[in-house]
Order: structure tokens, then C-alpha cells, then sequence
């Protein structure tokens, strides 16, 4: 971890520019079928990616007056976590993004330019096409959700991989139900107090999909930004550039 966040903060991410953490958590049973299917949980998070590089290039579009959104370039670093607080299965992604974009100028040199915060309509956005991207991405892997990725009671039945005893073990894990021991079938015991949460943090929910991004690091305060890439990887999966 933090091999990884130095790597990060001294040959990738620029100095003096802003990152920008985007989370997107999935609907319960899609987070089933992430847990298991990696090629699905690439695809999955990519869409949230693409739609994250979307919303900078339109804003960048409107605030500097660009001729076409393909003029701004964006740059980001994604990482995917595996459990929430309680320790359920829960596959979210966590995307360092720069905070603005780049644009050529006239001498050929790209040129940084930060955009403002997001708004609430701004992340909503990105939730929506999120989801809307998700349904073509579960088509293409030929996997049948709930088609307003609505979140769903997750059980074994609902299921359709073949082995259903690692199924059951995945749907309780995200569930956060135990399956054995004298607690099977309660709900699991939490370790962080739910009464904890921060409510006023910035949200927007789309069929299922939750999307928010609050934390942003200035870009020369680099040993919070390493903090935040150290904290991204409790635990990894994989990470793309």
C-alpha cells in the first residue's frame, strides 16, 4: 500500500493539481455477481469511470468555452474495495480523478485547468448514466438484474451461477447475514456503530447506483493525497490507470 501511494504520488499523479475521490457503490445483487465474476466487475467499474471522464469534458466544455468536449483530457486512477464497514461483501469502486482537465493550447503544450466543485445535479448525473450504461454491460455478459437495477432482496435462489453453495456464500456476505454458528441467519454483528455515519455528505442515488464525491486534496498538500492512496487500497482488487 504504500509502495503503491508513493509510486502514485511522486510519478503519476501531477504535482499542483487537485484529486477529486468519486465512489460508486452497486445495487445488492449486482454486488453478488461483482464478487465473483471479474471480468464483469472490470466492465462494471469501467462504465463508472467513463461516465465520471464524461461529466468532467461537458463541464470543461461549458465553463471554458471549448469547441468540443475532445479537447479536454482527463486522468484518473481506479481502485476497487471489497467490504464495507460492517465486512460485507460490498464491491465499490474508489476513483482518484484529477480535478479539472487538460487542454492544448497554441503551442502545443497541454495546459491544466481546475473546474469547480461538482454539483448535486452534477453527481446525480453521473449516477444516472452510470446505471444506464450497467444494463447494457450485464446484457453484454449475458447476466439478468432487476431492469431498473432496483436494489433486491439477495438470496440463494435468485442465483444463477452453477455452484450454489459459493453463491449462497457470496449472497450472505453482501447480505450480511450469517450463514453458520449459532448466529446463522441473524444479521452479522457490525463493527463500526451506524449512528457514526456522516449524513450531510454529498449523494446522489440512481436505480441502486450511489454515487458521491466529497473528498477532494489540493494538489500540493501531497501527504494527504498519499494518505488517501494508502487508504484506497484497504483492500484492493486491481487498480487501472
Amino acid at each position: 500500500m504504500t509502495d503503491t501511494a508513493l509510486d502514485l504520488v511522486e510519478r503519476v499523479l501531477p504535482e499542483g493539481v487537485p484529486v477529486r475521490q468519486w465512489v460508486c457503490s452497486l445495487p445488492w445483487r449486482l454486488r453478488v455477481l461483482c464478487g465473483y465474476d471479474s471480468a464483469l466487475c472490470a466492465d462494471v467499474m469501467k462504465a463508472f469511470e467513463k461516465e465520471v471522464s464524461r461529466s468532467l469534458r461537458h463541464r470543461a466544455k461549458e465553463e471554458l468555452g471549448l469547441g468540443s468536449v475532445d479537447h479536454a483530457h482527463t486522468g484518473s486512477v481506479l481502485f476497487i474495495q471489497r467490504f464495507d464497514s460492517a465486512l460485507r461483501l460490498d464491491v465499490h469502486g474508489h476513483l482518484l480523478s484529477l480535478d479539472g482537465v487538460y487542454v492544448r493550447g497554441g503551442d502545443g503544450a497541454l495546459v491544466f485547468h481546475e473546474l469547480p466543485e461538482p454539483s448535486a445535479a452534477d453527481v446525480a448525473e453521473v449516477a444516472r448514466r452510470t446505471a444506464v450504461r450497467l444494463v447494457k454491460v450485464l446484457k453484454k455478459h449475458g447476466r439478468e438484474v432487476d431492469p431498473e437495477l432496483s436494489e433486491v432482496d439477495v438470496s440463494a435462489d435468485t442465483m444463477d451461477d452453477q455452484d450454489t453453495a459459493l453463491s449462497a456464500c457470496y449472497a450472505a456476505a453482501a447480505a450480511g447475514t450469517d450463514l453458520f454458528g449459532a448466529r446463522a441467519g441473524s444479521p452479522a454483528l457490525r463493527l463500526v456503530d451506524p449512528s457514526l455515519a456522516r449524513p450531510n455528505e454529498p449523494v446522489a442515488i440512481a436505480y441502486g447506483v450511489n454515487v458521491h464525491a466529497a473528498v477532494r486534496v489540493h494538489g500540493n498538500d501531497r501527504a494527504q493525497l498519499a494518505r488517501l492512496c494508502r487508504y484506497v487500497q484497504v483492500p484492493r482488487q486491481a487498480a487501472n490507470r
